[in-house]
């Protein structure tokens, strides 16, 4: 966080780099966003951690979601609440 003794919030750079945070991570910023919030987290040590730490989140959920299985008797709850809906919309 870039910050001065008097002023222990984090600046305009660091509010725009964490904003932006979890749509460059998640593959949905621009090609600007993203070369700004990896510029300034070449330059924020508090950044660049937060910019890792969701990367390595992003992996292992990606890494779960192929070995990841929904019980049997959850999805055909879903699926049978999911017909309902789309039944009383054709009515």
């Amino acid at each position: 966080m870039h910050a001065t003794a008097n002023a222990p919030t984090p600046d305009e750079g660091c509010r725009s780099a964490r904003t932006a945070l979890d749509a460059v991570v998640d593959g949905e910023a621009d090609a600007l966003s993203v070369a700004r919030v990896e510029s300034h987290a070449a330059g924020c040590a508090d950044c660049a951690r937060a910019l890792a730490a969701a990367r390595g989140h992003r992996r292992r959920l990606r890494r779960l979601g192929d070995t990841a299985r929904m019980p049997d008797e959850a999805r055909d709850r879903v699926l049978h609440l999911l017909r309902g809906v789309r039944g009383s919309s054709s009515r």
